[in-house]
C-alpha cells in the first residue's frame, strides 16, 4: 500500500492539476488538500473563456484584489458584478456548483410583444 502512495506521488504537478480540472467547482474544493488543486491552471478552466471582457464592463471599476484565479472564482460566485448594458443594467455572476454564468435581467430590460410573437417570427 506504501508503495501506491509513492508512486502517486511522482505524478507530475501540471498531470494531477489538467485532472482536477475535468471535474466540476465543488470537486476541485474537496481535493484542495492535493496542492495541484488550487492551482490557477485548476481554476482557469472553471472561469469563462470571455471573463476579462465580462469584468471590463462592470459598471463601477472592479477591484477584486484576487490573489488566484481560486479566490477570482469565489469572488465572482459571492459577489453580483453590475453590468454596463443597454438599456438597463444587468448583474452577473457565477454558479458556485457548476461556474455557469448567470444573468438577472430587470424588468424594463424585458419586452413584451404579445402572444403571438413568437408564432409569428416577431
Amino acid at each position: 500500500m506504501e508503495e501506491g502512495v509513492g508512486e502517486f506521488s511522482r505524478v507530475p504537478e501540471g498531470c494531477i492539476a489538467h485532472v482536477i480540472s475535468l471535474t466540476s467547482p465543488r470537486d476541485a474544493c474537496r481535493l484542495s488538500v492535493v496542492s495541484a488543486a488550487a492551482s490557477d491552471a485548476v481554476w482557469q478552466r472553471f472561469l469563462p473563456p470571455d471573463f476579462p471582457s465580462i469584468l471590463s464592463r462592470a459598471a463601477a471599476a472592479v477591484d477584486l484584489g484576487c490573489s488566484s484565479k481560486k479566490d477570482l472564482f469565489f469572488r465572482l460566485c459571492h459577489h453580483p458584478l453590475l453590468l454596463l448594458h443597454a438599456p438597463t443594467p444587468i448583474s452577473f455572476w457565477l454558479d458556485k456548483s457548476s461556474g455557469a454564468k448567470c444573468y438577472m435581467l430587470s424588468a424594463r430590460a424585458l419586452r413584451y410583444m404579445g402572444r403571438y410573437s413568437a408564432i409569428l417570427g416577431l
